[in-house]
């Protein structure tokens, strides 16, 4: 994987609605993004990054959504994730306004990057699975490639954001976001009337040509 190229990435903004399966006991914020620096996740190594920091994982319908957090088939690579639980989760829809995202569903753009949809698709988990003492395969270890991925674009000035490949339905997209970079004008809301429930991520960062703005 090529991560110098990066930087060589196309842009496009995105506007619409997207969802989000979470655990019912977070149905009260469920685009919470302060606990993401301290647990690894595809895109992100966690607390094991050079520079931690947070993201969001949204998926472009309630059915994706499901699969990716394993409430319907479970999840074999998780202890006890065999056996789903959809009762113990909820999917919310999330208004999305962003101004700079990048496609890596487009094969010219996992050309630019070096990868491949079976890449980014693929394990990451056994990056620190095969740490353990019961392990019989020992290499390789440390950050997965898509780990590393997740970090070189968060390094990239004026990247809300970017789409991507869904490793549970590979025939789909996920939108994973880094609400520290969103730029003024970008806009995350989580809104149930009837549940009297809002949640609201606003754009903070300036539109200079330091923080990668470019019209």
């Amino acid at each position: 994987m090529n991560l110098g190229a990066c930087r060589k990435l196309g842009h496009n903004p995105e506007t619409g609605t997207w969802y989000r399966a979470v655990r019912l006991r977070h149905l009260k914020t469920p685009i919470n993004t302060s606990h993401t620096k301290a647990n690894p996740s595809r895109f992100s190594a966690g607390p094991n990054s050079k520079h931690p920091f947070e993201i969001l994982y949204l998926s472009e319908n309630p059915q994706v959504a499901q699969f990716e957090i394993g409430a319907l088939m479970g999840d074999p690579l998780v202890v006890g994730g065999t056996l789903n639980a959809p009762g113990s989760f909820g999917v919310v829809h999330v208004q999305v306004v962003l101004q700079r995202v990048a496609d890596l569903t487009l094969v010219s753009q996992q050309d630019l990057l070096e990868t491949t949809a079976q890449e980014l698709t693929g394990d990451w988990r056994g990056y620190q699975h095969r740490t353990v003492a019961t392990a019989s395969v020992l290499e390789p270890v440390g950050s997965a490639p898509t780990q590393d991925l997740g970090e070189a674009l968060f390094a990239v000035a004026g990247m809300e954001g970017f789409r991507t490949l869904s490793a549970k339905l590979p025939y789909h997209r996920n939108l994973v976001i880094f609400p520290g970079k969103m730029f003024r004008g970008s806009r995350l809301e989580f809104r149930d009337s009837a549940a009297h429930l809002l949640q609201v991520i606003d754009g903070k960062v300036p539109k200079t040509a330091r923080r990668g703005w470019r019209p």
